[in-house]
């Protein structure tokens, strides 16, 4: 079938795509409109998600590109409208979908398409695809109105015609919506009695380098009701003791001493906006700095020789520099594993790649070797410099360097199965999900202390405890409502901007809630 395009549609897509070239230009200089793919690293304020690639690829196979015909107003729209890597990611993802659901109207290739076709079918097309493909509900609804978003605006710029498109996967009920007699406490959400005394055994026994590590996080999180990207940002010795003259009951003068966490707030809009985080500190009650001081102590000397390891790396960014006490002419087998301190396997990988056979070799094996400089160029390679900033800099924001943090590790510090490697990694979220619920490869960590210990961590049903990090969060917000502090108190507490933000981490019950209603105002509170 062919498809009329007439040429004030064309003009617009064209005045569209322009606009388009010009805004990445600007905000990506480094990448190219026309690729396939966008590295938007650059964009991250901090190192709290790393998933910042842009793949515009068919849904299912990441080398068949999307057409011209269509990515093209998708590239545009994507950075037109703006937004954080997270919301661009989202942006294609649905984009991907919608070709999905155009290529069962038009075939595999689609090489008919035109904007002025597209048709309501298109989106309605896509959403059933996701509901096969089962999807979550909420991720079938959010990706639908991404599409409804994307058909609004190609209407509304004259590109394509005006389509009303309402996703028929209803949005998933808030969370917070409750009948005031239903006595359900929503604990789900909330760490258990039983996954903290899970992770407090966990704390206590843990050995290995991954579990102090990621045991000592989760006992940050829980002292500090902290969410996991302002954890990852943390400055190195975040605690600070000041001391304060005050009064007692009686009216006389004492000195009492507070603690306070130094961290980079996430999400903060005064500091700027765009998501560009302020540095503030947050006061803790005695038991808070008690297992935070812990918790910190143990991370400040598991993560000590990556801490040194950045400091040399930041001195020569962006050039790796051969740290040995001499400049040998040829690198071998045994000098890159001395240099590395990683094994022969490693080694020998590195000269299968950019090493050159030996000339000098009298047994009958290829031996490969390399010059220091090819060595140095290889390491400056591999290594992410924008892991050396775990705060960026931007505007009258300084930073925030890998050296000056509590979190920093060097490439499979936590990786038992694997030597360290002398580059600087990004912990990252994954990596504690991954140790919380295992995956493929590797058991998760209560299953292992199970084994090994030959303790259990059960809930009362006698399933195994679940821990996600957010639940750290709704505890120290539950708790502290529930001991009688406000949502004012804990707004300001956890350095959020408006009450509403605390909503969703209040998991109390509603007839909890209807009791302290019903007191306050018999009290006349």
């Amino acid at each position: 079938m062919t498809v009329t395009v007439l040429p004030t549609q064309r003009a617009a897509e064209a005045e569209y795509i322009a606009q388009g070239r010009a805004k990445i230009s600007a905000l990506l200089p480094t990448e190219t409109f026309g690729a396939a793919s966008w590295d938007t690293t650059a964009l991250l304020k901090t190192t709290g998600a790393r998933a910042a690639r842009l793949n515009f690829a068919e849904h299912g196979d990441l080398r068949v590109p999307l057409p011209n015909a269509f990515a093209d107003v998708i590239k545009a729209w994507i950075v037109l409208r703006g937004g954080t890597p997270s919301r661009m990611i989202q942006r294609v993802f649905a984009a991907r979908w919608l070709w999905c659901g155009i290529c069962q109207r038009l075939g595999p290739d689609g090489a008919t398409f035109a904007w002025t076709d597209l048709r309501p079918m298109d989106l309605q097309a896509a959403e059933q695809s996701m509901l096969t493909a089962r999807l979550s509900p909420r991720t079938v609804n959010k990706t639908a109105d991404t599409m409804a978003d994307l058909a609004r605006e190609v209407g509304r710029r004259g590109i394509a015609s005006p389509i009303a498109f309402t996703p028929a996967t209803k949005r998933q009920g808030d969370s917070n919506n409750h009948k005031v007699e239903d006595p359900e406490a929503r604990s789900a959400n909330v760490l258990s009695a039983s996954a903290l005394h899970a992770l407090a055994d966990i704390f206590h026994r843990a050995e290995d380098r991954i579990d102090v590590f990621y045991s000592a996080v989760l006992a940050l999180l829980i002292a500090t009701g902290i969410r996991w990207n302002e954890a990852v940002t943390l400055p190195d010795h975040p605690l600070v003791d000041e001391e304060f003259e005050t009064r007692d009951i009686t009216g006389a003068l004492v000195r009492r001493s507070i603690t306070y966490l130094r961290r980079h707030k996430a999400n903060s809009k005064k500091a700027g906006g765009d998501g560009r985080p302020s540095f503030e500190r947050v006061p803790l009650t005695d038991q808070q700095a008690i297992l935070a001081r812990l918790a910190v102590e143990r991370l400040e000397t598991l993560c000590a020789p990556a801490r040194s390891l950045a400091v040399r790396l930041e001195a020569s960014e962006p050039q790796w520099v051969w740290r040995g006490a001499t400049r040998p002419a040829w690198l071998r087998q045994a000098e890159i594993v001395a240099a590395l301190e990683c094994g022969a396997d490693n080694a020998n990988l590195i000269l299968a790649e950019r090493g050159q056979l030996d000339p000098d070799t009298t047994t009958r094996w290829a031996i490969r070797r390399m010059t220091v400089a090819a060595f140095d160029q290889y390491m400056t390679e591999r290594q992410d410099w924008g892991a050396l900033w775990v705060v960026k800099p931007s505007g009258a924001h300084h930073g925030q360097r890998a050296s000056a943090s509590l979190l920093c590790l060097r490439v499979n510090e936590l990786r038992n199965s694997k030597p360290t490697f002398p580059l600087i990694d990004v912990p990252s979220p994954s990596g504690l999900v991954s140790w919380l619920d295992g995956n493929g490869r590797h058991t998760s960590v209560f299953r292992r202390f199970e084994a090994r210990y030959g303790v259990e961590y059960c809930e009362d049903d006698g399933s195994l405890v679940s821990v996600a990090s957010h639940m750290c969060r709704r505890l120290f917000v539950t708790t502290g409502l529930t001991a009688g502090a406000t949502m004012l108190d804990l707004m300001r507490w956890q350095g959020r901007e408006h009450v509403g933000d605390l909503a969703s981490y209040d998991q109390r019950s509603m007839v909890a809630k209807t009791v302290l209603v019903r007191g306050a105002i018999k009290s006349g509170r």
